[in-house]
């Protein structure tokens, strides 16, 4: 259990899915979540099957038969490896960022953590005698990331959530709840989108590219990525 939010990635609580992951920083006032998707890379399938190869292995055997070993591996690497001999790299697919507004940048009482057992993430936290919580989760069957808040402030708590990538070619939202971008890694072309689940007391909507949450009286609130 840490006593105040992440300062950098190292910090940084995981929850996933085998498919989705994400990082948390656990902020007061703006929280962020640093988001992958395991099929997101950085181009599409290549052809890499080196020509040479079945040439190349018939003298390969021979060095090893002559104990040539050194010999044997550098003919191997040049001759047997792949085509580039390099791998397509991992690519993050963004963050998912919340600003609360109304709260502070520091509060009381601060804690958040993992929870093993469950699977869950959780911060807690108390401002002017009010509590707040956050719990999140990927849920593997759903194949959603999932976010819960909730307070019993009299005030409820409004927040606005984006997600948002340094590459990506389309912003907007599908519908009053849901926003979403778009992008391309070089090849593999790829969407994300964030919905706000409305409930006790709660409102959603989207504006711009940017989903808007309130609770105008002791609530909860969901979002599902």
């Amino acid at each position: 259990m840490y006593t105040q939010p992440a300062v950098d990635w190292n910090a940084a609580l995981p929850a996933g899915n085998g498919r989705l992951g994400c990082m948390q920083f656990g902020g007061v006032a703006r929280e962020r979540f640093q988001l992958n998707e395991d099929s997101l890379w950085s181009g599409g399938p290549m052809h890499r099957l080196n020509p040479d190869a079945s040439a190349t292995l018939p003298k390969v055997q021979e060095l090893l038969r002559q104990g040539r070993l050194p010999d044997a591996e550098r003919l191997a690497l040049d001759g047997l490896a792949s085509t580039p001999c390099g791998m397509r790299a991992y690519q993050p697919l963004g963050d998912l960022t919340l600003d609360f507004d109304g709260l502070p940048a520091e509060a009381d009482d601060y804690c958040r953590g993992l929870d093993l057992d469950a699977g869950t993430l959780y911060v807690r936290f108390t401002v002017g005698g009010a509590h707040y919580a956050r719990e999140a989760f990927a849920s593997y069957p759903d194949g959603v990331f999932v976010l819960r808040l909730a307070t019993d402030a009299p005030q409820g708590l409004s927040l606005r959530c984006r997600l948002d990538r340094k590459r990506r070619e389309e912003t907007g939202h599908l519908d009053n709840a849901t926003t979403y971008f778009t992008g391309d890694s070089d090849g593999i072309g790829f969407t994300a989108a964030v919905r706000l689940a409305e409930h006790d007391g709660g409102t959603a909507q989207a504006v711009g590219d940017e989903a808007r949450g309130d609770c105008t009286e002791v609530c909860d609130l969901g979002g599902i990525f």
